[in-house]
């Protein structure tokens, strides 16, 4: 008998928590924000909010603060699902019974993906895309409406945009680094300053066809900008990458958001590391054989470890050690070629931001080597072969630099380079994520 009315006194519970905020609920049109209250009782732990017919619901007083005196992803994302509920017949009745019905159909996902029928319903999946978006409901004149097309997709097809094969998940480290590498916040110093005391500079130089003397050197590198495979047929090399660490991700914004995909991608070890140690360095080596056009490498190794980690930890960092071995050579021409491309189309709607321009040249060895501006990226050119020397890249705060070298007659393959990304320099000036890549051939 207590434990019936044990059960009755919890269900009443429940009730009064929920039945005031139903009661005062308006149409979600009407509603043009949500005030975040807590509720420990009905949030899961984990979620940091839960939408619920116009109010936030969190389960912290500090969550409750940061939506109602604020607008980031977190908040968006539930304005995302206030504006569906005004897409679903402008009703939350009609709303939640969707979502209910999404989820139990997606239920069955959760065997292979873990919170499957949550991150696979509809309504999150168009959420989720676009939170980081700010300005994504000014967009949504008639409610958010994207969930739609999820809706019609079948659950393979939903499935794989969260859970990528394993040939894909392989990869997917590799492109992260890569794009730090290539484009976020590095703080490297540029040799160009020292190089530009005997750079002979020429302000305008054009050649009899009226082509500018930029697009002439940009022309002849895009025209030798021969696959790597037809440039040799065997190369041997160590590739030694040395990560370093000096962040508290424990405080970094969006974190449980973010571990959630790492786990879901496979990086769940590594992830956890990072987080767990605040000063973090590692170096991993690997050996590489180009034979053919295809990359095997081998001996992936822990050469050093400034902190102890798990095998598990270590078994993760070198089983996703794909951007060791990536084929950046051919990479690299590919992104110059988009950049000229893009740059191109902008000189000839006459555009005044285009900054398309020879900077001047200088002499290293018995070779003379060009300096081409593409707006933001610097390219150095080696005169004959007409390879990539160097390229160094600014943005704002951003800095970052690749060095090559002639490892074979007329071909030049990176031989280092480094990266300082700051996640946010003005909030954390002292935190930081550094990389640096060395190339050893054989």
């Amino acid at each position: 008998m207590s434990e019936l009315i044990r059960i009755f006194a919890v269900i009443m519970w429940m009730m009064l928590q929920i039945i005031p905020i139903m009661w005062r609920a308006v149409r979600p049109s009407r509603v043009a924000d949500m005030p975040a209250v807590v509720n420990t009782f009905w949030l899961r732990k984990g979620f940091e909010g839960l939408t619920f017919f116009g109010t936030i619901l969190t389960p912290t007083q500090t969550l409750a603060d940061e939506f109602n005196t604020g607008f980031n992803a977190l908040k968006n994302h539930e304005m995302i699902h206030l504006r569906q509920a005004q897409s679903c017949g402008d009703s939350w009745l009609r709303f939640y019974l969707l979502y209910i019905w999404y989820w139990l159909r997606a239920l069955p996902t959760s065997r292979k993906m873990k919170h499957g029928a949550y991150l696979l319903n509809p309504f999150e999946m168009e959420a989720y895309r676009h939170m980081n978006d700010l300005n994504y409901l000014e967009r949504c004149e008639d409610g958010a409406q994207e969930w739609r097309r999820y809706a019609k997709m079948p659950l393979k097809e939903r499935l794989r945009l969260f859970r990528p094969d394993r040939s894909s998940q392989s990869k997917l480290l590799s492109i992260i680094l890569l794009l730090l590498f290539m484009t976020l916040n590095v703080q490297a110093q540029d040799d160009d300053e020292d190089i530009a005391h005997s750079l002979n500079l020429t302000e305008v130089v054009v050649l009899a066809d009226g082509m500018t003397f930029e697009e002439y050197l940009l022309k002849q590198v895009l025209a030798h900008a021969k696959p790597l495979k037809e440039r040799t047929k065997t190369l041997r090399y160590t590739v030694t990458c040395q990560l370093e660490k000096d962040m508290d991700l424990s405080k970094f914004p969006h974190r449980r958001t973010i571990t959630l995909a790492a786990r879901l991608a496979g990086y769940g070890p590594i992830v956890s590391a990072l987080r767990e140690h605040k000063h973090f360095g590692i170096t991993v080596a690997e050996d590489v054989l180009f034979q053919n056009g295809k990359i095997k490498a081998s001996n992936a190794r822990m050469v050093e470890m400034k902190q102890k980690l798990t095998d598990k930890q270590i078994a993760s960092f070198l089983k996703h050690d794909g951007f060791l071995s990536t084929n950046i050579y051919d990479k690299f021409y590919k992104m110059v070629r988009d950049k000229v491309k893009d740059l191109q189309k902008m000189r000839k709607k006459k555009r005044d931001d285009v900054d398309f321009r020879y900077i001047g040249s200088y002499t290293s060895g018995n070779r003379t080597f060009y300096i081409v501006k593409l707006d933001n990226v610097r390219v150095h050119i080696a005169d004959r072969c007409w390879q990539i020397s160097r390229i160094s890249y600014h943005e704002g705060q951003n800095d970052m630099q690749y060095e090559f070298k002639e490892v074979k007659p007329d071909l030049f393959l990176l031989s280092h380079g480094k990266a300082k990304l700051y996640i946010d320099k003005e909030k954390w000036p002292q935190g930081f994520i550094s990389m640096k890549l060395d190339y050893d051939y054989k």
